[in-house]
C-alpha cells in the first residue's frame, strides 16, 4: 500500500472484508453473507416500504433488510462499502438538530446514509457520488422508501457548495484510491494513491469553507487531519471503527478577524438531534 507524499494526508485503516460485519446488529441482527451467497431475498427487489413510519414505529431496522431494495450486485457489497443501520441512526443524530438541517454525504455510493439519516430525521440529506450507476441505486431506493428528503448529485466535491449545508458526514470515502485492485468496486473512476491525496486536501479545502458552526461526523476517519478551526466534542468507539463529532469553532472574516463559537453542548453521553449545540460569537 503506497503512502502519499502529502504531509496533511493520514492513509486510512486496512479494511478487512468483515469490516462491518459485527456493526449491523439492529433489531433482530443481521448475518453477513459472502458477496457470492444466494438467498431467495436476494432474487427479487423489496415492496415498498414507509421507511419513516417504520422507524418511527420501531426504531429501527435491520441492514438485511433495508439492503434488499438494492439489486444483487449492489447488496452483495454493503456490509463492506455502505455504512452500518446501527452507524447510520446514530450519525444522523449528531449531524441534524431539526428538519430544516441540510446535511452533505461526500461519497455516498448507494445512498444507504442517506436515506436513513432523511428517514429518521426529517432533515434534508444530500449525497454526491462520482459512480453514476450507484446514484441511480440511490435515487430508486429513496423512491421506493418514500424518503423524499434523501438526494443526490452525480459528481465529486466540485459539484456541491459546502455553504448550502449545516454539516456533512464523511465515511473514509477517499481510502478505496489505496486497495488492491481486486477489492475495489469497479473500474469506473480513476483509483491511485495520487488521486487519495488529492481528494484528501480538496476535501480539507471544502471543510475549510464551511460556515461557523457546521457539524462534521466521520466515520473511520476521512484520510486526512481534520482543518484548523474544528473543535472535536465526541467520539463513539463501535467494534469496527470510531464515530467523531467535531464542530467548526472559529474562522476568519473578511477583513482578518479571526472569529470563534462558543459552543455549549450537553455531556457527550446525552447528546441527541433534540438537543441542538447553544452559540455564541465572539471576536478576537
Amino acid at each position: 500500500m503506497t503512502t502519499p507524499h502529502d504531509p496533511e494526508a493520514i492513509p486510512g485503516k486496512t479494511v478487512a472484508l468483515t469490516r462491518h460485519a459485527r456493526d449491523c446488529e439492529c433489531r433482530g441482527g443481521d448475518r453477513p453473507r459472502a458477496a457470492g451467497a444466494s438467498h431467495c431475498a436476494y432474487e427479487r427487489l423489496a415492496p415498498y416500504l414507509d421507511l419513516p413510519s417504520r422507524l418511527a414505529r420501531d426504531g429501527c431496522i435491520s441492514d438485511l433488510e433495508f439492503d434488499e431494495v438494492y439489486p444483487l450486485a449492489v447488496r452483495a457489497v454493503s456490509s463492506w462499502f455502505w455504512t452500518p443501520v446501527r452507524v447510520a441512526l446514530r450519525a444522523a443524530q449528531l449531524l441534524a438538530f431539526g428538519a430544516r438541517s441540510r446535511v452533505l454525504d461526500v461519497g455516498s455510493g448507494a445512498g444507504k446514509f442517506c436515506i436513513l439519516a432523511a428517514a429518521s430525521t426529517g432533515a434534508t440529506f444530500v449525497g454526491v457520488e462520482q459512480r453514476e450507476r450507484f446514484v441511480r441505486a440511490a435515487r430508486e431506493a429513496a423512491r421506493r422508501f418514500g424518503v423524499t428528503s434523501a438526494q443526490f448529485v452525480h459528481g465529486t466535491m466540485d459539484a456541491v457548495n459546502v455553504l448550502d449545508f449545516d454539516a456533512v458526514y464523511l465515511f473514509n470515502p477517499f481510502e478505496e484510491n489505496l486497495w488492491q485492485h481486486e477489492l475495489r468496486l469497479d473500474d469506473e473512476v480513476e483509483l491511485s494513491a495520487k488521486r487519495f491525496a488529492a481528494d484528501v486536501a480538496q476535501a480539507r479545502r471544502l471543510l475549510s469553507h464551511a460556515r461557523l458552526g457546521t457539524r462534521v461526523v466521520t466515520y473511520h476517519g476521512f484520510g486526512g487531519r481534520m482543518p484548523v478551526g474544528y473543535s472535536p466534542v465526541l467520539q463513539e468507539r463501535t467494534r469496527l471503527g470510531d464515530l467523531d463529532l467535531w464542530i467548526k469553532t472559529q474562522t476568519h472574516s473578511e477583513a482578518g478577524q479571526s472569529v470563534r463559537l462558543c459552543v455549549d453542548l450537553p455531556d457527550p453521553t446525552e447528546v441527541e438531534r433534540t438537543h441542538p449545540p447553544a452559540f455564541c460569537r465572539t471576536r478576537v
